[in-house]
C-alpha cells in the first residue's frame, strides 16, 4: 500500500513539472535613431532678455517623442529642455533670451522606454535684439550748454549687434544730439542760462532702439547772471562837486561768481560816467569833478556768465 501511495505521488510531481512554463527574457527594440537639426531661426528684433530660437528636427522612426535642450556656452546654468510628447510636432521655440549670447542645441528621440542620445550635429545660435539701454548718464553743466557722459555698452549688452550711435535727448524738449556708437560723451548746446536740464541716452544698433533708453539724469540747472543790485545811495562828500554811491551786492549770483561792478552815474536823467569796479569787498564808488545838477545812480554785477 505505502509503495502505490509513493509511485502515486512521484507522477503527479513529474505532472506537474511538465506543465511549467518556461522563462523568456523581454524583448527590447533596438534604440531609436539620433535626429539631426535641420534648422534654428534666430530673433532679429526682440527686446533685450526677449530673444528667442525655435529649432526644427528630422523625424526618426518609431520616435513616439522628442525633447530639445538648450544650453548656454560657456555656462554652469542648468541646461533648458523642451519635450514634445506628441511626434509630428518636431519644433519647439526657446523664449526669453539674451541677445548676442551663444547658446547650444541638441535633440534627442524617445521610443517608449528607450531614447537615443542627444545629437550630434550639434549646433550653435546666437538670438539677436535690440540692446539694452545704457545705464544712467551723468550731465555737467556749462555756460548756454552742458556735457553728457555715459558708459559704453559691453558686447554682451548689444543684442548681438554693434552699437552704430548713441542719442543724447533733453527730456521734455526735442533736443537731440547724435554721436558714433563708439563715443561715451556728447555736448549738448543752445540751453537758457539758468534753465533746469534732464537728458537721457539711447542705444541705437542695426536692430533699432526699442526699449534701449536710459532713466533720465540728475537734474542740473545752468548758471545765469547775477540778480540786478538794489538801488544805490548816493551821498555828497564833504568835497565840493564829489558823490559817492553805495550798494549791496545782488541777492544772488546764480551760480557763477561775480567779478565786477558797473557803476553808471546819470545827471538829470542821461548817462554821465562809468566806472569799472573790480575790487569786489568795495561796494561804493565815488565820482569828481561834478557840476550842480539832479545825479542819480544805476550798478549791475556781472558774473562769468554776464550781467
Amino acid at each position: 500500500m505505502a509503495e502505490k501511495a509513493y509511485k502515486r505521488s512521484l507522477l503527479t510531481a513529474l505532472l506537474s513539472l511538465a506543465f511549467v512554463a518556461p522563462f523568456i527574457a523581454p524583448a527590447y527594440g533596438a534604440p531609436p535613431a539620433v535626429p539631426t537639426i535641420t534648422s534654428i531661426v534666430e530673433s532679429t528684433n526682440a527686446a533685450y532678455d526677449a530673444g528667442s530660437l525655435t529649432v526644427n528636427w528630422g523625424a526618426v522612426s518609431g520616435a513616439t517623442s522628442y525633447s530639445a535642450m538648450l544650453t548656454k556656452q560657456n555656462s554652469n546654468e542648468t541646461p533648458t529642455v523642451i519635450t514634445n510628447e506628441d511626434a509630428t510636432q518636431r519644433q519647439v521655440t526657446f523664449r526669453g533670451l539674451r541677445g548676442g549670447t551663444i547658446y547650444i542645441v541638441q535633440v534627442k528621440a524617445f521610443t517608449g522606454v528607450d531614447s537615443s542620445a542627444w545629437s550630434t550635429n550639434t549646433r550653435t545660435a546666437i538670438p539677436k535684439t535690440f540692446p539694452k539701454a545704457p545705464a544712467k548718464p551723468t550731465a555737467v553743466k556749462g555756460v548756454g550748454r552742458a556735457t553728457v557722459t555715459w558708459t559704453a555698452l559691453l558686447a554682451t549688452e548689444r543684442g548681438g549687434y554693434e552699437v552704430t550711435a548713441y542719442i543724447v535727448s533733453k527730456v521734455g524738449t526735442t533736443t537731440k544730439v547724435e554721436v558714433s556708437g563708439t563715443s561715451t560723451e556728447a555736448i549738448v548746446t543752445g540751453l537758457s542760462n539758468g534753465s533746469a536740464n534732464e537728458f537721457t541716452v539711447t542705444a541705437v544698433t542695426a536692430a533699432g532702439a526699442a526699449g534701449s533708453t536710459s532713466d533720465k539724469s540728475d537734474s542740473i540747472t545752468l548758471d545765469d547772471v547775477p540778480s540786478t543790485p538794489a538801488a544805490p545811495t548816493l551821498e555828497i562828500t564833504a568835497n565840493s562837486g564829489e558823490i559817492k554811491s553805495n550798494w549791496n551786492p545782488p541777492t544772488s549770483n546764480n551760480g557763477s561768481d561775480l567779478v565786477s561792478y558797473t557803476v553808471n552815474l546819470l545827471k538829470d536823467g542821461v548817462q554821465f560816467a562809468t566806472k569799472l569796479v573790480e575790487k569786489l569787498s568795495d561796494t561804493f564808488e565815488t565820482f569828481t569833478g561834478l557840476l550842480s545838477g539832479k545825479y542819480t545812480s544805476r550798478v549791475l554785477a556781472t558774473n562769468g556768465i554776464g550781467n
